[in-house]
């Protein structure tokens, strides 16, 4: 902005009072600091003393200078710097009051579109330069005129400070009747307040507000009066045509007030122009307008939606440069910015602090009690934990949409330091802002800044210190391959490639890498730096390979108790072929008591014996692996009882994982030991859980934890049982038999019932065995164990799904449940248990075995035998398997195989999905004969192409874990995620991950149609899951579905954006649409479980299905 020379210089004011302690980039600081002086303020009210205002502009600016203010501080500070003309209207005051409002224009409330600021900036300076000039504006707020009502009329210096009689803030702007004014035609303020001076400014000011098509009407018919007041004193040729140029260019500009602009523009022409020009300059302006109408046409679905953003983001964010003018672009994100993007609570506190405040807070948590103010406390903060998420995201999306070539490097790196400053806990931002000057190529001095400011914040919790440090070596190689491509001539991707062969460039990154490892404390338990560190010694070839070992040596060295540290220097021994290395850390690993968590690692072990070992090395893999098992179920069972023994209300432990009745690769919650956390946090006992190392936490806030579910063993299926039979009739039969797992599962099928009962330990089955024959209600029932009852089914085409399985099985008997593991873990086979309720229908259902599905699939049904476990079970069917992404559009099942040609018969099954036009899904997957075959053919198709285009070749084991790190740490989804999500409510408390996916598929397009389904266990109908579809059509569509029901119960629907946005409940469909519970086995009709009434989720609405006219008008009204 153009600056006029400031005038010669006045006295100084008083020096302000020194600031206290340097309250660095932490928002909470910069909070008690401002709290702090306005009280000081309020209770200097009625003396001479003026230091503690000047404190607290001080402290104001300084906060500006490194943090982001909210509005509420932003207007604060405007009033603070008006209210100081009141003492001397000099040149200086004023100069630094405007300066105080430009700067709101370029930030409030984190964004540099905020209208109301502009609004504010514009009327005090028409406000002063009207007073000097002696001109009267017909729109006067003087006197005489009825101000607007009170709530739109604010007044911060009372509201903050309790001054009287400051500045009043309305719907459009400061009141002038309010502000101190300059004498007319003062000395010394022409080139702040004279005609072109405010011309200027009101221009630049202007430029940037135009962006908002909804707002800014009330800046441009403030500069619209302005104009006209000095075309009507001075009516000149010249002013006549400025004019009309400024009403042609605002109705080329799409807008919500195109309508009233073109009737001010008829009254101007007929005012200032001759009569004989206006019907063709009218004709001409009313085609002009047809452009900026279909413009705004198709923005006003999304203006009306408003304040509910996320619609609108997508859209935009969809309209990348260069279809759609980045001006655009920016100008609706920084609109969603200053309602998005920065979270009230880090910013200030809306209310300010004052004496009365804190006493009626003291009175209400003594009204309400402490348990319920925690609670409330609790609900605060994680409100603030999501706002901070969402303003993170809206943040993200925003730099990402301004990092095409295209747009102005400026523009991107201002965004990034605003965002830092918004959110200066978010490792990501900071991640972002370091990778946006290294593509900026700036200076090495300029990252090296930002980076230690971001380190010496302390507020990065420990994944955001990941963050930021891998985002800082990601800058290193940036610039290091930058610099080598100057010195070979080449481009910089092409340097990048060669970065790890060029010895010096090479230690440069190396070194930045293990002096990042050093700044992390206490250890990163993920290893995702060493992990790092050790890929890249990898990338340098055999003369570098030397160094990973040494990072995997030193790891261990500083987490002699982290598993995952034996492991990884384990597997890198594995992968140069040193199997002795290999082997001696596995079993020193397993032979050390405080190693843990060791699941993972006996595994690996295990693997790499059945691989590299004799005999007689699997069989100590193995032993070593039942002693830890083993070992895990005494130290639950320890728990368990002293859990027991202790008052009635204490909670249960946690009970073990299911393991032979799930999917033999998916791990439990526990196991994910780098689940995200929330940055931002407000509590200082959380910020000590922070830092300190997971073992230590769980040693000390939680029991050991417990072995994996062992249901085989530990359940029998009694059968037999009278249709009005409850939970309580099993708990009587089996009293004396020792504790449950959980409560007994009865579910009736027609006249009779059957029950799952789960016991916590293998030595109750025994005498549980006992109760067979027993009598319950006068039925006498069977006992059997549940393996006996279960089929372990496998091999059949990936589109079987629940309906399936159960007509092919149900003429063998009653089926009691078919499970399904979850299809988060993507694996190309599937497998399922079918339990009966009699062990005669599954050994009778076992005639199925090697029945012929389709050429390819040839159907594997096993008795689930605990005891076979390994044989019958597909664990390492995935080590075997490859997985080829990539594929052309064109790409037939036969390019496929021509590409596997070379490996002969040691090619299995090729599989390659299709899209229901007949075009494939761009990837296939192909079983190999052994996994040195699946090994080998990974290694030469490293630069495998198809049809000219590079493709992928991984093992699918690979693919399954990266599958099920990311579905144990449930990331909080994306706006694109959320866009193609549907929010299902009322499920049952056995719902099942992969039947849910099944029904939703069905209902869709098919498989494929369904991406995601995260599902949150309940009570009996108040289970809940979040499906993402495929397209955000397909699950607009699936949410005006009238009815839907999962077995039976019905389910309720919303968009999940918006239900988030709008806070409405979920309709609730009244008739089953889906499969019902009733197909059991023949000759049963009732469903398996409607002994227990439907429930609907709790809802705030009406619980009738509304139509979509209903949805509709929801959306709009949120």
């Amino acid at each position: 902005m153009s600056r006029s020379p400031s005038p010669s210089p006045s006295p100084a004011p008083p020096a302000a009072a020194p600031l206290a302690d340097d309250p660095g980039l932490a928002p909470r600081a910069h909070q008690l600091r401002l709290r702090a002086l306005c009280s000081a303020v309020r209770a200097a009210q009625g003396a001479a003393d003026e230091a503690p205002t000047h404190a607290l502009r001080a402290a104001l600016a300084d906060t500006a200078a490194r943090l982001a203010l909210p509005h509420a501080h932003v207007s604060l500070r405007s009033a603070l710097a008006l209210h100081a003309l009141r003492a001397a209207y000099s040149p200086e005051a004023l100069l630094a009051a405007l300066d105080v409002l430009d700067a709101a224009t370029h930030e409030s409330g984190a964004s540099r579109l905020y209208a109301p600021a502009f609004a504010a900036a514009v009327s005090a300076l028409l406000a002063a330069h009207y007073a000097w000039a002696g001109l009267q504006p017909d729109d006067d707020d003087d006197e005489g005129e009825a101000p607007p009502p009170a709530p739109l009329v604010r007044d911060p210096l009372a509201h903050w400070l309790g001054i009287a009689h400051g500045p009043l803030l309305g719907p459009a702007g400061w009141r002038r009747a309010s502000l101190p004014r300059p004498q007319p035609a003062q000395p010394g303020l022409e080139e702040l307040l004279g005609e072109e001076a405010v011309r200027t400014r009101m221009r630049e000011w202007w430029s940037r507000v135009a962006g908002d098509v909804r707002q800014s009407q009330v800046v441009w018919n403030q500069f619209l009066t302005f104009e006209l007041l000095h075309l009507a004193r001075d009516r000149t040729s010249e002013r006549v045509e400025a004019v009309r140029a400024m009403f042609a260019a605002r109705m080329r500009q799409p807008h919500h007030d195109l309508q009233a602009t073109f009737e001010r523009f008829s009254s101007f022409v007929s005012t200032y122009m001759p009569a004989d020009v206006y019907e063709k300059t009218m004709s001409s302006a009313s085609a002009s307008l047809a452009a900026p109408r279909a413009a705004y046409a198709e923005l006003t679905p999304f203006e009306d939606a408003l304040p509910s953003w996320r619609p609108y983001l997508r859209h935009v964010g969809a309209l990348r440069p260069p279809h759609a003018h980045i001006d655009a672009i920016s100008a609706t994100y920084e609109r969603a910015l200053a309602t998005l993007g920065l979270p009230q609570a880090l910013g200030g506190e809306a209310v300010p602090a004052s004496a009365e405040r804190d006493e009626e807070q003291r009175k209400e948590r003594r009204r309400i009690g402490g348990r319920a103010w925690k609670a409330r406390e609790e609900a605060e903060e994680a409100e603030l934990q999501r706002k901070w998420s969402e303003a993170q995201g809206v943040w993200e999306e925003y730099c990402w949409a301004l990092s095409s070539p295209r747009v102005s490097g400026t523009l991107v790196l201002d965004a990034c330091a605003r965002a830092t400053r918004a959110l200066p806990a978010s490792g990501a931002l900071w991640g972002t802002y370091l990778r946006a000057l290294a593509r900026q190529r700036r200076s090495k001095t300029q990252l090296d800044d930002v980076f230690s400011t971001a380190v010496a914040s302390g507020l990065l919790s420990s994944d955001a210190q990941i963050e930021l440090l891998v985002a800082r070596i990601d800058a290193e190689r940036e610039g290091a391959a930058v610099a080598l491509a100057a010195a070979q001539g080449c481009e910089p991707a092409e340097a990048m490639a060669l970065l790890p062969r060029d010895g010096e460039r090479f230690m440069d990154v190396y070194g930045l890498i293990s002096y990042c490892i050093s700044l992390v404390q206490p250890p990163d338990a993920a290893l995702r730096l060493e992990r790092l560190a050790a890929d890249w010694a990898d990338a340098g070839g055999d003369a570098t390979r030397a160094l990973a070992a040494e990072i995997w040596q030193a790891a261990r060295a500083a987490q002699p108790t982290n598993a995952a540290a034996w492991l990884a220097e384990a597997q890198f021994w594995m992968r140069v072929g040193d199997a002795k290395q290999a082997r001696g850390l596995f079993k020193m690993a397993a032979s050390r008591a405080n190693v843990a968590p060791k699941d993972e690692l006996l595994r690996v072990w295990l693997e790499f014996e059945q691989i590299y070992g004799s005999a007689a090395e699997v069989e100590y893999a193995r032993a070593r692996g039942r002693a830890e098992r083993e070992r895990q179920w005494e130290a639950w069972y320890e728990a368990y009882a002293q859990q027991a023994a202790a008052p009635a209300a204490a909670a249960a432990p946690a009970a073990p994982a299911d393991v032979s009745m799930t999917d033999a690769t998916e791990p439990s919650a526990a196991d994910d030991s780098s689940a995200a956390q929330p940055e931002a946090s407000s509590s200082k006992r959380k910020a000590d859980d922070e830092t300190m190392e997971p073992a230590q936490k769980v040693s000390r806030e939680a029991p050991p934890k417990a072995p994996k579910r062992d249901r085989e063993n530990c359940a029998v299926i009694v059968a037999g049982l009278p249709p009005d039979a409850t939970a309580d009739d099993l708990v009587s039969l089996f009293k004396d038999c020792g504790a449950f797992f959980e409560a007994p599962d009865v579910r009736v099928f027609g006249n009779e019932a059957a029950a799952l009962v789960e016991f916590a330990a293998r030595e109750s089955i025994p005498g549980a065995r006992t109760r067979d024959l027993k009598r319950v209600r006068g039925h006498e029932v069977r006992v059997h164990l549940g393996w006996e009852c279960t089929l372990y089914v496998t091999n059949f085409e990936e589109t079987t799904d629940d309906v399936a399985i159960r007509e092919l099985f149900a003429p063998y008997g009653t089926i009691f449940d078919v499970r399904w593991p979850s299809r988060r873990i993507a694996t190309s086979r599937r497998f399922c248990y079918v339990s009966y309720a009699l062990p005669e229908s599954a050994r009778a259902a076992l005639e199925l075995h090697g029945r012929q599905l389709s050429q390819l699939n040839k159907l594997q049904v096993l008795m689930s035998d605990p005891a076979r476990r390994q044989v019958r079970s597909d664990e390492h069917a995935s080590d075997r398997q490859l997985y080829i992404s990539g594929l052309p559009r064109a790409a037939r099942l036969e390019d496929v195989r021509a590409l596997l040609a070379p490996f002969g018969d040691a090619v299995g099954d090729v599989r390659v999905p299709l899209n229901p036009d007949g075009s494939n899904r761009g990837l296939a997957f192909v079983d190999m004969q052994s996994v040195l075959d699946a090994q080998r053919a990974v290694a030469e198709l490293a630069d495998a192409r198809i049809s000219g285009k590079a493709v992928r070749v991984a093992l699918q084991q690979s693919k399954v874990r990266a599958g099920i790190n990311a579905s144990n740490a449930r990331p909080h989804l994306g706006f694109a995620e959320r866009a193609r999500a549907v929010k299902v409510s009322g499920l049952p408390h056995d719902a099942q991950e992969a039947k849910i996916q099944q029904l939703f598929e069905h209902e869709a397009e098919g498989p494929g149609s369904v991406q995601r389904v995260d599902w949150t266990p309940g009570e009996e109908g108040k289970g809940y899951a979040t499906v993402v579809f495929r397209d955000a059509a397909t699950a607009g569509r699936i949410s005006m579905l009238p009815e839907l029901a999962y077995e039976g119960t019905p389910l309720g629907l919303s968009l999940l954006e918006a239900g988030s946005a709008a806070g409405f409940a979920p309709r609730l469909a009244s008739r089953g649409r889906g499969r019902g519970r009733a197909r059991g086995g023949l000759g049963f009709g009732a469903a398996a479980s409607s002994s227990r009434p439907a429930q609907s989720a709790p809802m705030d609405v009406d619980a009738a299905p509304k139509g979509q006219d209903a949805f509709r008008d929801m959306l709009r009204k949120g």
